[in-house]
């Protein structure tokens, strides 16, 4: 099962099911989901796209899987992993160009990133104004709003659940996604990465 909790909507999908969760209500409608696709066909293992993004879906989808694990059967088994390593795994085989735009929950500010640096390092993540993307080649963070992107969309990526396998599909080109390719571990219990700062007005 692949979950991205890093986007505008929260995105769930096996590979032969697929949905799209609004932020408004989702705390209402992710646990119900989840319970009546284990009901249907069974899952024990998930891939988190968690962070960095702004608050609700991180906490909420954080939350609706740690309740799980902790009143739910079976137990599930998290490989959690934010965006930036994701993209930073990507660049350094060569599928993806060394820049990208990320998303961060906001209407026009946008973080770019220099992926053949250190992402972990913030002298690395610029916030910039959409308006400002770089003229060199990059790629955008995948945004299930197709109006959002003001640069169109023919730079962004997309996750693509097909059956057991996940793909990163950019340009016309798909490239498999593993645990072990990223190094994860599976562990039962995830904190919502979000890697920005409340604005506190």
């Amino acid at each position: 099962m692949f979950i991205n909790i890093s986007s505008d909507q929260i995105y769930l999908s096996d590979g032969k099911r697929s949905e799209h969760l609004a932020r408004n209500g989702v705390e209402n409608m992710l646990g119900p989901l989840l319970i009546q696709w284990q009901k249907a066909i069974p899952f024990k293992e998930v891939f988190l796209l968690n962070g960095p993004w702004w608050f609700t879906n991180l906490r909420v989808g954080t939350l609706m899987l740690n309740t799980w694990n902790l009143i739910g059967e079976p137990k599930l088994q998290i490989y959690d992993v934010d965006k930036l390593r994701v993209y930073a795994h990507l660049v350094q085989t060569g599928f993806l160009p060394p820049k990208g735009i990320i998303y961060l929950g906001q209407k026009h500010n946008v973080w770019l990133v220099d992926f053949s640096k250190d992402p972990s390092d913030r002298a690395y993540c610029s916030t910039i104004h959409q308006s400002q993307f770089p003229e060199e080649d990059y790629f955008l963070d995948e945004v299930y709003d197709d109006t959002y992107w003001q640069a169109g969309q023919e730079k962004m990526l997309h996750f693509v659940q097909e059956e057991d396998q996940l793909l990163v599909s950019f340009q016309w080109k798909n490239h498999p996604l593993t645990p072990e390719a990223l190094g994860l571990t599976p562990v039962q219990h995830v904190e919502a990465k979000y890697m920005i700062e409340p604005v506190v007005n």
